[in-house]
């Protein structure tokens, strides 16, 4: 039997003791493994949901995860030690904001706005032999290599078939990118009203996908009168700038190095067309010049052949005189 004991550390002001209160229990019976959380490190907080009787909060931060000795009858302990965090109201989640009349995903939620999405945490496996060890054989669960916890994100597309929205987003990240990695781009300016996020961050094209509604979460914003609150219009969105470059980022976060070769290919003989028909347009327009000069020069050699008749000279030798006296010119 494995036990998963969830607790919170208390504190009595009266005694000035601590102590160790008892949120909730799990109790598994013939099962040899189960998913605990992870033991979180100062860059990795571990944040779960739960909701245990007697208290309010859903959200709940990891402080420790502890094993305990196994009792006898193969009984095996896990103490999971949680704290309060912060908490979202109702009308702070998308799912929940498109309950209100009139609101819709195609007026409320548009391309380049900036949304908080909860990417969840990897999950430990605690076994009945005290080990614990990664979730790699619980496919079905949250796996090393995606992106994690929650983080802010940019809507790349929203569209909806039926009374299912389909929503694919960009996550951010705050890590920085390897050199010539071509599909992250920074977006640092976006964020500057961002409470939690305002710092040097890049969009990470890469590692797009598809989300549900009931993960996004309206942003924490600093308005300019100063006042803090989520933007549930969600009316923050990437700045202009950055958007050209997402957009190129994009193309190499989808692995389409060679569309883009095409597409540059195809841009550089879209130059060589229009210098060709510049050229093009200079020699017609010195060809019109030379057949007007052409209709003159006939006009005059006709009128010279007329005045070599009228005074009974060889149009032929006065022509070979006049080029023997003034030039070809």
């Amino acid at each position: 039997m494995i036990i998963v004991l969830y607790k919170r550390k208390t504190y009595d002001h009266v005694t000035d003791t601590h102590a160790a209160e008892v949120l909730g229990k799990e109790t598994h019976e013939h099962i040899g493994e189960v998913l605990i959380p992870r033991n979180p490190d100062a860059n990795s907080p571990i944040f779960i949901t739960k909701k245990f009787l007697a208290h309010a909060e859903y959200r709940w931060k990891v402080v420790r995860v502890v094993v305990g000795q196994p009792s006898p009858g193969s009984s095996q302990t896990f103490e999971v030690f949680v704290e309060p965090s912060p908490q979202l109201l109702r009308g702070e989640y998308l799912s929940n904001i498109l309950k209100t009349p009139g609101k819709t995903i195609s007026n409320v939620l548009h391309r380049y706005a900036l949304v908080e999405v909860e990417y969840g945490h990897p999950l430990a496996v605690g076994k009945i032999n005290s080990d614990i060890r990664t979730n790699k054989r619980y496919a079905d669960s949250l796996q090393y290599g995606s992106m994690p916890k929650r983080r802010l994100a940019i809507i790349n597309r929203v569209s909806s078939y039926g009374m299912n929205p389909v929503i694919q987003a960009i996550p951010i990240s705050s890590v920085s990118p390897r050199p010539g990695d071509n599909s992250s781009v920074e977006v640092t300016g976006s964020l500057a009203s961002m409470v939690h996020y305002n710092k040097q961050s890049w969009a990470v094209t890469s590692m797009i996908e598809t989300i549900a509604p009931t993960r996004i979460i309206a942003p924490l914003v600093q308005w300019n009168n100063k006042a803090i609150g989520r933007d549930t219009g969600f009316r923050t969105r990437l700045e202009h700038k950055d958007r050209a470059n997402l957009l190129s980022a994009l193309m190499h976060g989808v692995n389409s190095e060679p569309r883009l070769r095409d597409t540059a290919n195809l841009l550089a003989a879209r130059e060589d067309l229009k210098k060709q028909e510049w050229e093009l347009a200079q020699l017609r327009q010195q060809v019109s010049m030379m057949q007007s000069q052409a209709t003159y020069f006939s006009a005059y050699e006709q009128m010279a052949k007329e005045y070599s008749e009228q005074i009974g000279q060889k149009f032929d030798l006065l022509r070979d005189e006049y080029v023997t006296v003034y030039g070809s010119s």
